[in-house]
């Protein structure tokens, strides 16, 4: 008895396996609608034009201090802050032109401070923060820097790290070239 039952839930999970897969030979990623499928940058001209990315990441504010500065919060401000946390909000978009390879940009970033000891703390935050291109909002808790950039020179090598998706209408940064915990996703415009 247990040899068939180990017998029907083989077949039913053959079949089940067989049944996802596709009919036809072709190629189920070369579709608009199919997953993405990377490949390395090779030409600068692959990104001529107008991209767009947004990167959203939340920690506590010991972790976003240690990524931000590399080094770690004193004990005892450690005990101080608490669980604050840090949301940061980045909207990117950067312009290629391959032709006179060069490439211009801005990105807005935004800091959002809550929980722990935020209220207790935050004119000491915001005062760590200043600048033209900053705007502190007292009410929101959060700080908003804004910049932008270029035409800067720039060379095929710039894009090594980063990936394109089959149809060319999407861009791949890793994490660890960017610096975030995930990878960056960039569309074009």
């Amino acid at each position: 008895m247990k040899k068939l039952w180990i017998f029907g839930l083989s077949v039913l999970l053959l079949s089940l396996i067989f049944a996802g897969c596709s009919e036809d030979s072709t190629d189920n990623y070369s579709t608009v609608e199919g997953p993405d499928r990377w490949s390395n940058i090779t030409s600068m001209y692959q990104l001529n034009g107008t991209w767009k990315g947004s990167y959203s990441e939340t920690n506590i504010i010991q972790d976003w201090y240690e990524n931000l500065t590399g080094d770690a919060l004193d004990p005892s401000m450690q005990v101080m802050v608490g669980n604050i946390n840090v949301m940061m909000d980045l909207e990117l978009t950067y312009t290629v032109n391959a032709n006179e390879r060069v490439m211009s940009g801005s990105q807005q970033m935004t800091f959002t401070f809550f929980g722990g000891n935020t209220n207790l703390l935050w004119s000491l935050l915001a005062s760590e923060f200043d600048g033209s291109d900053v705007t502190i909002n007292d009410s929101e808790h959060s700080i908003t820097s804004t910049e932008t950039f270029g035409p800067e020179s720039v060379e095929d090598d710039d894009f090594s790290e980063m990936q394109i998706n089959q149809n060319g209408t999407k861009i791949k940064v890793p994490a660890t070239e960017a610096g975030f915990g995930e990878d960056l996703i960039m569309t074009k415009q």
